[in-house]
């Protein structure tokens, strides 16, 4: 296809390595260069030499599979998503991710699995209590709950790590973001897009046959509640003024959230 376009995948194991004490500056600044390009001209990078063990990655994806082979009145036993709480079991046609952008779609032919952070601020602000709280785990699959959490944790660490190798990448001091991520509200969702033998609803014919049935397993790294989110100095020209204003990471995220999910 003319159109296509092709991601980049950017071995970051030198980074690390510089990271962890080992290696040279030019090989960290090689590596944020490389980002640095994927993001101004594409868009999206994947990466490989993250260092995660692959049993930590298995073991959290076998369990988010055993629960959605589980029985929906099993599923159903999760506390479900709503607008002032962002984690739990969503059943098929419960979320319409299109909303969050102002597009007033079909609700999404898939079931979900999420859970919030793992390490929670002393003092919780009562409007943050849909973002930061404590994650209500699953009965079964048992082994869900610790594969999760090693796995959440990997995550958490490796995405500190791509910002401090961004934050080169603009100029900026390698720690420059780590004032936002204490207490960061990160989240770890669990999709699966269940064998459909035929459409819910057909607005409109199908151009392809129901589809197989598939899984992704998704960490979203979020700022804590409280960090600015605002343009970053390095990306302002002398003189220039941000596109946009400033706004509270956490409040935004659930002010998105909520847009998702609802009755139907």
């Amino acid at each position: 296809m003319p159109n296509e376009i092709s991601i980049p995948v950017i071995d970051i194991s030198e980074a690390l390595r510089v990271q962890l004490g080992f290696g040279k500056q030019p090989e960290l600044e090689a590596v944020a260069q490389a980002i640095d390009d994927a993001c101004c001209e594409v868009g999206f990078f994947a990466i490989t030499g993250h260092g995660i063990n692959q049993k930590i990655i298995d073991d959290a994806w076998n369990a988010a599979a055993a629960f959605f082979d589980l029985s929906l009145e099993e599923k159903l036993c999760v506390p479900a998503p709503t607008p002032q709480h962002a984690y739990g079991y969503s059943p098929m046609t419960a979320e319409t991710l299109a909303r969050s952008l102002g597009d007033d779609s079909l609700p999404d032919l898939k079931e979900s699995l999420s859970i919030g952070p793992m390490e929670l601020p002393p003092e919780i602000p009562l409007e943050a209590k849909g973002l930061l709280v404590e994650t209500d785990w699953p009965a079964k699959p048992a082994e869900l709950h610790p594969a999760w959490e090693r796995y959440f944790a990997e995550m958490s660490e490796l995405s500190a790590r791509l910002l401090s190798i961004m934050a080169v990448a603009l100029k900026l001091e390698p720690t420059y973001f780590e004032p936002m991520l204490r207490y960061h509200s990160s989240a770890l969702r669990a999709v699966n897009y269940p064998h459909l033998a035929k459409l819910p609803r057909e607005p409109a014919p199908p151009t392809e046959p129901p589809s197989n049935r598939r899984q992704s397993l998704v960490f979203f790294h979020n700022a804590a509640w409280d960090a600015e989110v605002k343009c970053i100095p390095t990306c302002l020209k002398p003189g220039e003024k941000p596109k946009y204003e400033p706004v509270l990471a956490g409040p935004h995220l659930l002010s998105k959230f909520a847009s998702t999910v609802g009755d139907y």
